[in-house]
């Protein structure tokens, strides 16, 4: 069964909740996708934010 993650769930999950690290791990990541506009919701969030370096490195590791 594939798994759509949305927006909150994916901040969530960056942020180190480890509920959903958990969850993703028993899903299997290869069955875990994210739409292109949560996509571009996180990037919205990055360019915003204080960090941006910081935040860019860590949607890198959900693409």
């Amino acid at each position: 069964m594939k798994y759509l993650f949305d927006t909150d769930i994916l901040i969530y999950w960056l942020k180190g909740n480890q509920t959903i690290e958990r969850k993703a791990i028993a899903i299997g990541l290869e069955n875990i996708g994210y739409s292109i506009i949560s996509l571009a919701e996180l990037y919205f969030g990055v360019y915003n934010s204080e960090q941006i370096d910081k935040n860019l490195q860590a949607i890198k590791i959900v693409q």
